[in-house]
């Protein structure tokens, strides 16, 4: 096999004058990716753009939701605060009540008899 020199390719065997052949081109696709009645190339962009301001503005109302849900959680933790807070305070307050009751009626029967 001869040596290859530099600059020239393994297909220069050919005569220069002979007929081209189809080894000699190279191969190609003639695929674009894009079919007849598919959107053109500003369409496609416009309607990415589209959909990208919709996404967009889901994602805003979702964050706005998000707040609402938020602060209402917090209106909720509070007002269950304030329900342990005031049970508290029934419990206290019937714990005393019962306790004088009990007494009153330990003074009346010491005295009664």
């Amino acid at each position: 096999m001869p040596e290859k020199e530099p600059g020239k390719s393994q297909r220069s065997s050919r005569p220069a004058s002979g007929p081209a052949s189809s080894d000699d081109f190279p191969v190609t696709s003639s695929y674009t990716g894009h079919h007849p009645g598919d959107l053109g190339y500003v369409e496609l962009v416009a309607d990415i753009q589209n959909r990208l301001g919709r996404l967009t503005e889901a994602v805003e109302t979702l964050k706005e939701q998000s707040k609402e849900h938020g602060t209402e959680l917090r209106g909720i933790g509070k007002d269950l605060h304030a329900a342990k807070m005031v049970g508290g305070l029934l419990v206290l307050a019937a714990s005393a009540v019962g306790w004088v009751i009990h007494e009153v009626v330990q003074y009346l029967s010491a005295h009664a008899k």
